[in-house]
């Protein structure tokens, strides 16, 4: 198994976003923002990776490497 990198869950967010994955409209609800207004600021790009991260064990290790 190949072990998953920052650029990997960078990727994965993007396509998150790009797809409107239900996931998106749950980490902009849960900071009381409709999906579409918020898609493309980088501090929910960071919530998205976040939930990413701790969703995804593939991905659990970079939690503690994300920018603040």
């Amino acid at each position: 198994m190949t072990t998953k990198t920052m650029q990997d869950l960078e990727a994965r967010a993007t396509q998150a976003i790009e797809d409107e994955e239900e996931m998106c409209f749950d980490v902009a609800a849960n900071v009381g923002q409709m999906f579409g207004n918020v898609k493309h600021m980088q501090w929910f790009r960071r919530a998205l990776m976040l939930d990413i991260c701790e969703s995804d064990a593939s991905y659990s290790h970079l939690r503690d490497a994300l920018p603040a």
